[in-house]
């Protein structure tokens, strides 16, 4: 997708590499979702939850463990996406450990949301090609509606003050500016603010805890529902 972007058109440097970390970002967003996802629907659809169940296996361990697995995908997954960037030219590396550190942190408050909302998705679904359908819908439609991740405010369709404070948004904002290389970084709309790891933290808390809950009210004391 980042190739048929910017091959439309030439972009300034700055613009090029948040075009890649944009759509990097949305390769991670979609495998935390696809993969968290397909693994429990796959579960649900086979009712191995009874095993679990009679087995008493942890819901917090094995939503932990789920997460665990996506985290490895999404990992590889944002990695490719920046790959390709960086081959194309795009001005995005690593001057620090700092940076690196950031948005290691970044990239895993967004994982943990967008796996968390894939729990209530896939058993409303009850389907494993319907909840896939699902799940890759919401990460383009969130790409799409704030803007490529808010790389580009200028084509959001939501409002910027209701965009900066979603998590993709706040991850994405995060990892570029620790990792576009480019002096005029800073001179973007969002380079100059600070904090957004604060309420990218308490998001990622507060879906872990609700993807716990999910797990054991939707999945295990509830059971299969059809």
């Amino acid at each position: 997708m980042y190739l048929l972007v910017t091959a439309t058109r030439s972009f300034d440097p700055t613009t090029k590499g948040l075009f890649a970390v944009g759509i990097a970002v949305l390769g991670a967003m979609i495998a935390s979702l696809t993969v968290f996802g397909s693994q429990l629907a796959v579960d649900l659809e086979t009712d191995r939850f009874i095993a679990y169940r009679s087995m008493a296996v942890c819901p917090s361990a094995d939503f932990a463990g789920r997460v665990v697995a996506g985290l490895v995908v999404a990992a590889l997954a944002l990695t490719f996406g920046l790959g390709v960037g960086i081959l194309d030219g795009a001005p995005v590396g690593v001057t620090d450990v700092l940076p690196v550190a950031v948005s290691l942190a970044a990239f895993l408050g967004l994982s943990i949301v967008f796996m968390a909302v894939a729990v209530p998705i896939v058993v409303a679904a009850n389907n494993e090609q319907y909840a896939q359908f699902v799940l890759s819908l919401v990460a383009v439609f969130g790409f799409m509606l704030t803007g490529y991740n808010g790389m580009l405010s200028s084509v959001a369709v939501l409002n910027e003050s209701m965009v900066g404070l979603l998590p993709n948004v706040l991850a994405t904002r995060t990892i570029a500016v620790q990792l576009v290389t480019t002096e005029t970084i800073t001179s973007v709309g969002f380079g100059a603010e600070r904090g957004r790891l604060v309420p990218l933290a308490v998001y990622s808390v507060g879906a872990a805890v609700l993807g716990v809950l999910l797990t054991r009210w939707q999945l295990y004391d509830r059971g299969v529902q059809r």
